[in-house]
């Protein structure tokens, strides 16, 4: 116990280091309780060591199978490092022990728009907004499973949603820009779009989509306004737009 304090301390320190040989040591001291392991896993989740948190994590579950913090630590150190196919049976078996577990399902319905599986991305998203209404999170999921669907104007209703508690986020921006474009809500989407290019400068979709959604309402100033803007960030993008305006 001692270790761990000892090794808590350091943390809030930031002494990284030496917190995570803190809880080595109380690991060692004591092989049979596996609270130090996971909290070391965590530790080298904070650091994004993912390998060394499902590492640790996969030792405390030896020694406590089922214990639900090393499952999601695992799952999500998983998720972050890229290993879908390692993650879901893992998300799954937390979802068995905890089935309302808003990030667990988040987590799992971002691997299913990942791979276009969007009526499940849909149902977990679904899920999820019982549990937290207003999740941002939860209603963009949801939107992207609707888009996937061509569901658009579902979209569009949890893009809005999600904006409420997201204000200004670029990529929810530019999704609800697209979602107007494929209605042909053209003003809409330019209007959207615009408010893009401002919450991310750097974001070239942005400027590309407002470009073209513009030059579809005759507006060609500010497609060659977007295409001079592309050519610094996206030489591609630019020249696409360009080609369009020719």
């Amino acid at each position: 116990e001692l270790a761990r304090m000892m090794a808590h301390a350091q943390k809030k320190l930031g002494n990284t280091s030496a917190a995570e040989k803190a809880l080595e040591g109380a690991a060692t001291a004591d092989p049979d309780d596996p609270s130090s392991l996971v909290k070391l896993a965590e530790l080298c989740f904070e650091k994004q060591d993912y390998k060394c948190a499902v590492r640790n994590a996969h030792k405390a579950l030896k020694l406590k199978p089922g214990h639900t913090r090393a499952l999601k630590i695992k799952a999500f150190a998983y998720r972050a490092a890229g290993a879908n196919d390692q993650a879901l049976p893992v998300l799954d078996s937390l979802l068995g022990k905890t089935p309302s577990d808003v990030s667990v399902l988040l987590t799992k319905a971002d691997i299913m728009l990942e791979r276009q599986e969007y009526s499940r991305a849909g149902k977990l998203a679904a899920k999820a907004l019982k549990v937290e209404p207003d999740s941002p999170r939860a209603h963009f999921a949801a939107g992207m499973a609707a888009n996937g669907t061509e569901d658009y104007k579902d979209a569009i209703k949890h893009y809005k949603t999600a904006l409420k508690g997201k204000k200004d986020d670029p990529v929810i921006l530019y999704n609800l820009g697209v979602a107007y474009s494929k209605l042909d809500k053209l003003e809409e989407a330019v209007r959207t779009l615009k408010a893009c290019t401002k919450a991310d400068p750097k974001f070239p979709e942005c400027w590309y989509g407002w470009g073209l959604m513009s030059l579809a309402l005759g507006k060609e100033k500010n497609a060659l306004r977007a295409v001079k803007k592309l050519k610094k960030l996206d030489k591609g993008l630019a020249d696409q737009l360009e080609g369009q305006i020719e």
